[in-house]
């Protein structure tokens, strides 16, 4: 993107619909996967792990998941 300005409104937008860390929170994962799984009629269990890997963001913020 070219536009610094126009960038810098989009990354706010994202981080408060994000809420900061907030998918980090292993009840939010479990809400996405059980929703996914309720369109999809899948019965089997999905750790979070298995689904998602924030591990580059966390890299990219200097940051570690706790």
């Amino acid at each position: 993107m070219k536009d610094l300005s126009l960038a810098g409104e989009v990354y706010d937008l994202h981080l408060s619909r994000l809420g900061g860390m907030s998918y980090l929170d292993e009840s939010w994962m479990r809400g996405a996967i059980d929703f996914t799984k309720k369109s999809l009629a899948v019965t089997k269990e999905i750790p979070p792990s298995q689904v998602f890997d924030f591990s580059f963001v966390e890299k990219v913020l200097g940051r570690k998941k706790s």
